[in-house]
């Protein structure tokens, strides 16, 4: 089998799975509840993950440009999935932690309090 047969069939497969992020995404969104906004940004950031490599796709969907295109584009749609999962589906790699008493520096708090919304891993309070 020649490896152009493999690539044009690898890129397609791509292809579907960065159209259809768009509508999970979007729908991945209203179930979690969140705002219009959110919403519609999810829905752009999964367009914009999307639409370059099937630009790029035009001269076929084994070409470099799909190539290049698509692993930024699954990234950025894997991103967005991990931003609209659950709070307890995710891994916070990055939580900082006091060496000392292997908790949250007290200086340091969770964002901003949005009235409505339910703050879910915070230790301060609004």
């Amino acid at each position: 089998m020649d490896i152009t047969v493999v690539r044009a069939r690898t890129g397609r497969l791509i292809l579907w799975l960065l159209w259809a992020g768009v509508p999970f995404s979007a729908g991945l969104a209203v179930l979690r509840g969140l705002w219009p906004q959110e919403v519609a940004l999810a829905t752009a950031l999964a367009l914009v993950a999307a639409v370059p490599p099937t630009l790029a796709a035009r001269r076929g969907a084994g070409s470099p440009a799909v190539r290049l295109s698509a692993p930024v584009g699954l990234m950025l749609l894997v991103s967005v999935q991990v931003w609209l999962a659950p709070p307890g589906l995710t891994i916070d790699a990055h939580r900082p932690i006091s060496p000392r008493s292997r908790s949250w520096p007290a200086s340091w708090t969770c964002g901003p309090c949005w009235p409505g919304r339910p703050r879910l891993r915070c230790i301060t309070s609004c």
